[in-house]
């Protein structure tokens, strides 16, 4: 791309013009004979600053009026359709416009390593692959990549369906059904975290798709860790009930995903020791009293330490929280830091939750083993703005102000942070005023040195 241009920076009313996205005005001085590549002040043309203000009406009549879409800013070297694409936004009717003219499809941005191609199946711009295929654009393997990354099936069909290796071949047919399929592995994985379950649905029907057992199931984690139904719902049947890990189990359970779960049961897959902990947090009071009739233990417990009856506890789920204390979970259990249910109900904010868990015999007056206690947990934020009570929110001030009411100690979440001291801030003060006096030293040794030459 050029750089070049026959006039000088100057304060070009044209470039003004542009910027302010006053197309009248545009209009006006090219009328009178204004030079559509004119630089202005800033040294960039009045095509790029009509695309930085995103006026696709402007960019159009500069291009129709002779302004050159290969010439690059002076000062940035950032060419106009890089401009369009990265500048904060990405216009499809101001990028479209730059495509029909640039001289080069595949060459347009080499500023970011990317094709015009690329960055289309990127955005899942159909309109702009259909014309960049038409104008001539190569499709790489990188391009298909960027194909299946959108999930969506008509970027994704339509980059198959695209000549490859220079030939009318699609290629899909090119790459052979391995690397096709690890492709669409890719597209069906980036389809369910995105809730394309129509994309889901079409891959899983293609007789092309070769995915194993594992990679199905990898989709189904996917699905559930997304919260998509409608995938999982999609996925789930597909499962080969003969071949399923007991982690998967662990996983179904802790989803509440009932019919997978006891059909795991019945063919005799252990019940996970930590079934119920996840399944504290997200799934309903029917499938926790379910697990406990199968002998999940209402005390077990995870990494951390924590009990199914803190995990829920943690998620302000109040329901389920009855449900264990009906069963007799230990509400004065602690997990790996000392913290109680109390504790973690404060940090959720759950006034509710820790009205029952007092009302089931739990002390909100307890410390944690660093000393914080449930007041503390209530006006947590993080370490970086622990020394600043101002960002602690009304709602936390409120239920930490309730537990003090109730004996819990008056402390905040920073109580175990040394407050900095006057010796402390008398010692940054010297540090500063040192640097300073150095750089002073090192300014009048130079100044000094001059004088002498």
């Amino acid at each position: 791309m050029s750089n070049e241009a026959d006039e000088d920076p100057a304060d070009e009313p044209l470039v003004v013009a542009a910027a302010e996205e006053d197309l009248d005005e545009v209009r006006r001085l090219l009328d009178a004979g204004g030079d559509p590549n004119a630089w202005g002040q800033g040294d960039e043309t009045a095509l790029i600053a009509a695309i930085r203000s995103g006026a696709a009406d402007i960019v159009a009549l500069l291009l129709e009026r002779g302004a050159d879409p290969d010439v690059n800013a002076r000062s940035s070297d950032e060419s106009p359709l890089m401009v369009a694409i990265m500048d904060g936004h990405y216009d499809p009717a101001i990028v479209h416009l730059l495509v029909d003219r640039v001289a080069d499809i595949d060459e347009a941005v080499p500023e970011i390593g990317l094709t015009v191609l690329q960055l289309a199946l990127e955005h899942a711009d159909l309109e702009l692959i259909h014309h960049a295929l038409a104008r001539g654009a190569r499709l790489t393997d990188a391009g298909l990549e960027a194909a299946a990354e959108t999930g969506r099936i008509e970027v994704i069909e339509r980059a198959f369906a695209a000549p490859g290796g220079g030939g009318e071949r699609p290629w899909r047919d090119v790459l052979g059904p391995e690397r096709s399929a690890e492709l669409q592995q890719r597209g069906l994985l980036a389809a369910t975290h995105r809730g394309h379950e129509d994309t889901v649905a079409v891959l899983l029907a293609d007789p092309r798709l070769i995915l194993p057992q594992y990679g199905l199931q990898d989709v189904w984690r996917a699905a559930l860790a997304s919260g998509r139904s409608a995938v999982i719902d999609i996925v789930e049947p597909k499962l080969d009930r003969g071949y399923l890990p007991e982690n998967l189990l662990r996983d179904a359970a802790a989803f509440g995903r009932r019919g997978l779960s006891e059909a795991l049961l019945a063919s005799k897959v252990p019940l996970p020791p930590d079934a119920l902990h996840g399944a504290a947090r997200r799934a309903d009071v029917a499938w926790i009293e379910r697990l406990l009739v199968l002998g999940a233990d209402k005390d077990a417990r995870d990494t951390g330490g924590r009990t199914p009856l803190i995990s829920a506890a943690s998620a302000g789920r109040e329901v389920i929280v009855e449900a264990l204390l009906a069963v007799g979970a230990d509400v004065h259990a602690r997990d790996q830091v000392g913290a109680t249910a109390i504790h973690h109900a404060a940090l959720a904010g759950a006034r509710p939750t820790i009205e029952r868990l007092i009302a089931a015999g739990g002390d909100p007056r307890v410390n944690d083993r660093q000393g914080r206690s449930t007041a503390a947990w209530a006006r947590y934020r993080p370490d970086y703005l622990a020394g600043d009570r101002r960002l602690v929110r009304p709602e936390q001030e409120a239920i930490a102000a309730w537990l003090v009411g109730l004996g819990a100690a008056d402390e905040d979440w920073s109580v175990n942070v040394p407050p900095v001291t006057t010796w402390e801030r008398v010692q940054l003060v010297l540090f500063v005023v040192l640097l300073v006096l150095m750089g002073l030293a090192l300014y009048i040794y130079w100044w000094a040195g001059r004088q002498l030459q």
